[in-house]
């Protein structure tokens, strides 16, 4: 391992990180920084690159022997990205990468306006090379997450949440096709879930209120078709189609309410 730097803690004109074991690890990051020692002015940036090889070796120092039976890491890792600091807000942009598939993260989060705006994305992940044992395939799925406010009680808070997964393996069948969207803004949640799967067909409306006093929340709508056969939890075909329409509810003085109902179709 070597660290190299240059400057004063003021300003530290250049930073820098190599660390290297032969045959498993190359990593190196460089950045510089200004106002180390006062959050609120620091200004610092930092780009890394990092090669994880024949990594397996880590899967045994897990505490549990269940999840080292699981678990598995791939031949090689690749890492790569930037983060930054300006008075107060952060951000990070990295991608993981294993064969063609890769991981992607990019977000800005600001504290002090309470602010935040990321994006997560699977792009062809080979999910069963680190859970080769739970029938998993490849994944693609995109979710952005966006808002202002973090108290989700006071009516300036808003939040946007979208998900879409294009493609996702599960013993052999393909549930892709799954949309969620969902809103917070003055107190009320609304949103949609649905599903384009020939195993499973379904378009459901989220809807609900949140305040100090009571928190609702309720989902409603119609599973169009399902087959559990299909989907690969059942040897012969098991489904139908129903009218769905369940809420639940919960108070400040702490009382709960929960009700699902179904209706065939």
């Amino acid at each position: 391992m070597k660290l190299t730097a240059a400057g004063t803690l003021a300003d530290i004109g250049r930073i820098g990180l190599d660390i290297s074991s032969p045959g498993h690890l190359d990593f190196t990051a460089d950045g510089r920084a200004q106002n180390l020692l006062d959050p609120e002015s620091l200004n610092a940036s930092a780009r890394f690159e990092g090669d994880f090889r024949d990594m397996a070796f880590l899967v045994e120092l897990l505490p549990d022997s269940a999840l080292r039976r699981r678990v598995a890491i791939p031949d090689r890792i690749g890492l790569r990205g930037s983060a930054a600091a300006d008075k107060g807000a952060f951000s990070v942009a990295s991608t993981l990468s294993v064969g063609d598939g890769r991981i992607v993260l990019d977000g800005r989060l600001d504290p002090r306006q309470e602010s935040y705006d990321a994006e997560f994305r699977c792009d062809s992940f080979p999910a069963g090379r680190f859970l080769p044992s739970d029938s998993l395939g490849m994944l693609d799925l995109a979710l952005t997450a966006r808002g202002a406010g973090f108290n989700t009680f006071e009516a300036r808070t808003r939040a946007s949440l979208r998900a879409q997964i294009d493609h996702a393996e599960y013993r052999g069948h393909d549930f892709g096709g799954i949309g969620l969207e969902a809103d917070l803004e003055d107190h009320r949640l609304s949103g949609a879930l649905s599903d384009r799967d020939s195993a499973l067909r379904m378009s459901l409306t989220l809807s609900g209120a949140l305040t100090e006093e009571r928190q609702e929340v309720r989902l409603a709508g119609r599973i169009a078709d399902f087959d559990l056969a299909q989907m690969g939890f059942a040897p012969e075909r098991l489904g139908g189609s129903f009218l769905l329409d369940a809420e639940a509810s919960a108070t400040r003085s702490g009382s709960y309410a929960a009700r699902v109902g179904w209706t065939a179709s």
